[in-house]
């Protein structure tokens, strides 16, 4: 299943991040602008992290100009990295290597990346991309397993969990209160001014209108509330 393309989602990190995050085993392939393509198989889900994670069925390859696999050496466990806020090192999607010194690199700005080599983690790696600096040009991330979800296990060890989803009524809570609302004296001034609390009488023309177009949809056999987006399968985390 495609997680994540460039071209359809934007060269943004921050959504290839919500795609690929806990969504199990993945293969991210790239095209850099000099026409090289290449990607790694990341066998277990990604997650941010401030060291390196993975196992040694974890491979990189490259599809042009040649279709090759390198799989693991043994010599680290330097498979795969994930980061936006070290200030150590370079933050990004990393595979293998050392920290600034990686097999193959994507910045957080999704445009420009790194490869070199040799790469010890690699067996035989050599530099995937057109050059060991390159320019981005694609990127996509294909899921291996269809509709994976992370178990509370997998979420525990990661050192992070779940945000609990808002309800209708919390979002509308959110949405509909004024600033006075918030200000119990400000809004009794106003009133004792003889100023009418406007946001009051408009809340409650559009609670009318809502409560009138929901009847009709229920009239006409619609549902109730609109289908949440099919493409929006992103879930938010949170440290634990």
């Amino acid at each position: 299943k495609l997680l994540f393309s460039s071209n359809k989602h934007g060269q943004s990190f921050a959504r290839l991040m919500g795609k690929i995050v806990f969504k199990g085993p993945t293969l991210l392939v790239v095209k850099d602008k000099g026409g090289a393509v290449f990607g790694v198989f990341a066998p277990v889900s990604w997650h941010k992290d401030n060291k390196f994670f993975g196992d040694g069925s974890t491979f990189v390859f490259t599809l042009l100009p040649k279709l090759k696999v390198f799989r693991s050496s043994g010599v680290n466990h330097n498979y795969m990295f994930l980061s936006t806020s070290l200030t150590s090192c370079t933050n990004g999607l990393g595979v293998g290597g050392q920290k600034d010194y990686w097999g193959f690199h994507l910045d957080t700005n999704l445009d420009q990346g790194i490869c070199r080599a040799p790469c010890s983690t690699f067996d035989g790696m050599p530099c995937l991309s057109s050059d060991v600096r390159f320019d981005v040009d694609e990127v996509e991330a294909w899921g291996c397993v269809p509709d994976y979800q992370a178990d509370e296990k997998e979420l525990e060890a990661a050192g992070v969990k779940k945000k609990k989803p808002k309800t209708w009524e919390e979002y509308e809570r959110r949405g509909n209160n004024s600033v006075l609302d918030k200000n119990i004296e400000a809004k009794a001034i106003l009133e004792a001014a003889g100023h009418t609390n406007h946001s009051d009488d408009v809340r409650a023309a559009e609670a009318a209108m809502e409560k009138d177009e929901r009847a009709q949809r229920v009239a006409a056999g619609q549902a109730a509330e609109p289908e949440p987006d099919s493409d929006d399968d992103e879930v938010e985390y949170e440290d634990m």
